[in-house]
């Protein structure tokens, strides 16, 4: 039973495995894969879905309780310069690793 999934570094036994264990939960190689991707992303990092799920209204609360007004100008100012920060720590990670 040949695998077409789409992860490269799958040696023949992994994509034979994945197959079997596929057929065998009676669902697709890419279901059975996203499933037990996210449980170990669960296992490895517990609370950090429900926290990424959530940052938009934890963000609010924190700003709330430390008196910051998310509608001033200063706000939107820190806002755009921190984003261009991690777009750029983003590339420059993926410079490294390319």
């Amino acid at each position: 039973m040949p695998s077409n999934f789409p992860i490269r570094g799958l040696t023949e036994a992994d994509k034979y495995l994945l197959a079997q264990a596929a057929a065998q939960g009676r669902t697709s190689q890419n279901q059975w894969a996203l499933t037990a991707l996210r449980a170990a992303l669960d296992a490895a990092l517990p609370g950090a879905r429900d926290a990424y799920e959530r940052r938009d209204e934890l963000a609010e609360k924190l700003m709330h309780r430390l008196g910051i007004d998310p509608e001033s100008p200063e706000f939107a100012r820190n806002q755009t310069e921190a984003r261009a920060l991690l777009a750029r720590a983003d590339q420059l990670r993926q410079d490294k690793t390319a």
